[in-house]
């Protein structure tokens, strides 16, 4: 399983919310909600992976579009 983190005052990668206490999974970060309608599943590990890369390649798309804004 990959290894998740608590972090603070960040907003989440799926909803955009913002709350005290967000989990942080690799590179982004999710609301608890989120965070377990995503990976708190009863599947193998092979379905955390394919989440997981999935979920990076919204990350990677999110950060390219607010460096295009920048410029």
């Amino acid at each position: 399983m990959s290894r998740a983190l608590v972090y603070n005052n960040a907003s989440c990668l799926k909803c955009d919310c913002i709350e005290k206490r967000m989990v942080k999974i690799g590179a982004f970060i999710m609301c608890n909600k989120c965070f377990a309608e995503e990976f708190i599943t009863s599947d193998p590990v092979c379905q955390e992976r394919k989440l997981y890369l999935k979920w990076l390649e919204v990350y990677k798309n999110k950060i390219e579009e607010e460096e295009r804004g920048r410029s």
